[in-house]
């Protein structure tokens, strides 16, 4: 920050935020190695438009990194996606366009597949450059594609079908069998999507003789009828969503050899067909599959091995819990049959272990009061596994080092102070690393296996010629804390305050819900350096439920959903009314989706403590939620404490307590969380002749998507808060 020292610190404004060029600088995403380590892959903004991404390589050797593929080249004119893509781009909250995925073959590292726009393009790397090829033409859209660990296949889901299509071919080849209108092969269900972090319905065995898909029937589920309002018309939307204590789709699974594929074997999953397949991974012989079968209340993972020319089924081992399990990818085979790396949250911390190929416990490998948030890379030569967690505190994501035949204490690869998002080389002897912190914008580098860093890829140094320089001198560090609860439970803080010594109003800036982490020790969001500027005081606050500090924290939550979150969110409230720099009858809260759920429960139990709230895409009635999502913690509705779990839990139990200025914004065309959530508390509200502000979005979905329209929520939420924050 020492090169603007001397300059006047410009204002950040709405208008910069969302323009170009980014203000964070460059951030690249989806980072990968190639199979042998020799190339570095990633996408990249492109520089007319922060929102569309390129496929950029970058040499391991030199770190010389060079545009691979620009989306402008090979697309012209405006994105035409399929609806399949549109929802798959949804659940997996990829929110630009242009490139946003390749896929490298297991075995490989000479191919590239990159999809784009529904169509696929192979690119072969030969020498000192790459030839290009387009694999499928117009007149289909191709989804979920895939290269076989050999190279020599493409396989895709196409109208509800998967295909296969050698890379030197035109012509591709269904695979499975025909799909229909209810039924689809080789495709992951709205749970598995939305829930399940399982975006695929089939699997490549890792000799690539074998392809495991899954067949979905969907005509159990309930159909909604949606309406998509846009600003032009509206289209009514007949889609299959599976409410709380309704009808989930049948999932079942078949295993099929690549020569033969019409000599499909189902594999057998059991009696009971009300369970979810969350995860499929092949056994390293490609003889067995294995397969997580989750029952339909989440206390019971069973893991199986099924064998892949009968089809049957033996159990290895089970988990289970009392309130529900978590799911993840952390299930390895390791070669020659020696068994599995697998991690369990038994302890109340996702940890480490080593089971045999029968499924028994040999070893733990890591433990203590912190969690293993994922298995990065497994060498076997030498034993050790690489993983990212929390061994240094919850605030900041490292890379670690164990071994797994002989363990010790996990050695720590990345630098303290930094949140750091990892892609390790195959063999261990690299990694590369995007990091950032409070202070410092994403960087990109390449590290070598001991963590010393062998070259920048992408610095995103703070200097005069960065697009943030002009806003420097203005930039606020958070101050993170603690707060502890009678129990002695710390709950961690983050506080973003104006300089000076003047008391300021403040805004919570909540979300509360399972699975997210506002807290921890990267860079921030724009919004928020906008926010104090202007002389409003930013608290975040992760309360019980929230990820990264184990499950033993998520826990408490368990069948009460809005109650715990919120007591520990009215502490943050009470923390701020008490700090001598915020004025304690000028707090607001805002928050989007479980934030703008939680913003609702909070105006209505906390009402002395704030003056407005302003409330985005809420939940408001957990019998419009999903199944897997809403089951994990409120249970089903029609059980014996059902009823009186889920009123508690919705928003228009306590609807008469809410007297605050209120703001809702919500998608008008929203698939996730649905926007009669919002009608319904409209409804509510008019009947009390409560008054309320609203700010509705013709065609938008759960995420808004496009600049200007970010923008306008934005500016609407901030124009909202400062009427009511102000003297």
């Amino acid at each position: 920050m020492a090169a603007t020292a001397g300059a006047q610190a410009q204002t950040l404004t709405f208008e910069r935020i969302f323009s170009e060029p980014s203000l964070t600088g460059e951030a690249p995403g989806r980072v990968s190695f190639d199979p042998k380590g020799e190339r570095i892959v990633f996408l990249k903004a492109s520089a007319d438009d922060q929102n569309i991404k390129d496929l950029w390589v970058a040499d391991v050797k030199t770190g010389e990194s060079r545009a691979l593929l620009r989306y402008g080249d090979v697309v012209k004119g405006a994105a035409v996606l399929s609806e399949a893509e549109k929802a798959r781009r949804e659940r997996q909250r990829i929110r630009g366009g242009g490139i946003v995925e390749y896929i490298w073959p297991a075995d490989r590292s000479d191919i590239l597949l990159v999809p784009v726009d529904g169509q696929l393009f192979i690119v072969r790397f030969a020498g000192d450059g790459e030839v290009i090829r387009q694999l499928t033409d117009q007149s289909s859209f191709e989804t979920d594609a895939k290269l076989s660990p050999d190279g020599a296949y493409v396989s895709f889901v196409r109208d509800q079908s998967l295909y296969i299509q050698s890379v030197d071919s035109n012509t591709a080849i269904r695979f499975s069998p025909s799909g229909s209108e209810t039924v689809s092969y080789g495709v992951a269900e709205f749970v598995a999507q939305e829930e399940m972090d399982r975006d695929t319905g089939y699997w490549w065995s890792p000799d690539g003789q074998w392809i495991a898909y899954t067949m979905v029937d969907e005509g159990p589920v309930t159909v909604v009828l949606r309406p998509e309002i846009a600003a032009d018309g509206v289209t009514t939307i007949a889609q299959r969503y599976p409410r709380a204590g309704a009808d989930n789709a049948i999932v079942r699974l078949f295993v099929a050899p690549v020569a033969d594929p019409s000599t499909a074997r189902e594999i057998d999953l059991g009696r009971d067909a009300d369970v979810y397949l969350p995860r499929v991974t092949w056994a390293s012989d490609s003889h067995a599959v294995i397969v997580q079968r989750q029952s339909r209340d989440q206390q019971q993972l069973d893991i199986l091995r099924a064998d892949v020319t009968t089809g049957k089924a033996e159990s290895l081992w089970r988990e289970t819990s009392t309130t529900w399990i978590n799911l993840h990818d952390d299930l390895h085979a390791l070669g020659g049959n020696a068994g599995f790396l697998w991690a369990s949250e038994k302890s109340g911390y996702r940890h480490l272990y080593v089971r045999d190929a029968s499924g028994d416990e040999l070893r733990q490998v890591t433990s203590g009061a912190w969690q293993v948030d994922q298995i990065e890379a497994i060498d076997e030569a030498r034993g050790l596994v690489f993983f990212s967690g929390r061994a240094d505190g919850a605030l900041e994501k490292h890379l670690y080092r164990i071994s797994f035949q002989n363990p010790g204490v996990p050695e720590r690869l990345t630098a303290l102070g930094y949140w750091n998002e990892t892609r390790v080389a195959p063999g261990g002897g690299s990694y590369l690393c995007l990091r950032s912190s409070p202070n410092q914008p994403p960087q990109f580098g390449l590290f070598d296996g001991d963590g010393a860093l062998l070259r920048w890829i992408v610095e995103n140094p703070l200097d005069e010629t960065h697009p943030y320089a002009p806003y420097l001198r203005a930039h606020v560090t958070p101050e993170f804390g603690t707060i502890e609860l009678p129990d002695g439970t710390a709950l961690e803080y983050e506080l973003l305050l104006p300089p000076g010594t003047a008391p300021v109003p403040a805004v919570l800036h909540v979300y509360g819900g399972p699975g997210v982490q506002m807290v921890r020790r990267d860079w921030g969001g724009m919004i928020d350096q906008l926010y104090v500027q202007n002389d409003v005081a930013v608290m975040k606050l992760d309360n019980r439920g929230a990820a990264g500090r184990g499950k033993a924290f998520e826990d408490p939550i368990y069948l009460k959903l809005g109650s715990v979150e919120v007591a520990d969110q009215v502490r943050a409230l009470e923390f701020l009314a008490t700090h001598p720099r915020i004025k304690q009858d000028r707090i607001a809260v805002k928050g989007w989706s479980y934030g703008g759920y939680m913003t609702l429960k909070l105006l209505m139990s906390a009402a002395d403590k704030l003056v407005a709230g302003v409330s985005g895409a809420p939940v408001t009635r957990w019998q419009l939620y999903d199944t897997h999502y809403t089951e994990r913690f409120l249970g089903q509705p029609g059980s014996t404490q059902g009823p009186a779990v889920y009123e508690a839990a919705n928003v228009f139990a306590d609807i008469d307590g809410l007297e605050d200025p209120l703001l809702i914004i919500h998608g008008m065309a929203d698939d996730n969380v649905l926007f009669d959530n919002a009608t319904l508390l409209f409804e509510a509200l008019q009947k009390r002749a409560i008054a309320f502000e609203t700010m509705v979005y013709p065609g938008q979905k759960h995420g808004l998507r496009g600049q200007k329209i970010q923008q306008h929520s934005e500016q609407t939420t901030w124009r909202f808060l400062l009427r009511h924050l102000g003297d």
